[in-house]
């Protein structure tokens, strides 16, 4: 389902979406999704599951490190290297 709302999208959409993932701003991609035209309005989850296809296929020219839960944020193995602050 998500690759018919993809194929559906305009062009330059889906290569501004492309850019805006690479660049690792997700908020801004579902945004641009969002306001893309395209009837009916996608709903949020649609467009995060979009998204998240893209950043798997774009993984290689990322400029940031995708994340492996499907919607953007830390994986467990993320949040585990991080250091404990001090309480």
């Amino acid at each position: 389902m998500t690759s018919d709302l993809w194929a559906s999208l305009p062009a330059a959409v889906r290569e501004k979406v492309d850019e805006l993932v690479v660049q690792g701003r997700s908020v801004q991609a579902v945004f641009a999704v969002r306001s893309s035209g395209v009837t009916p309005r996608p709903g949020l989850r649609a467009c995060q599951d979009v998204i998240a296809e893209r950043g798997v296929v774009l993984a290689d020219r990322s400029e940031v490190p995708f994340r492996s839960d499907e919607r953007g944020g830390p994986d467990q193995e993320d949040a585990a290297d991080r250091p404990v602050p001090p309480a």
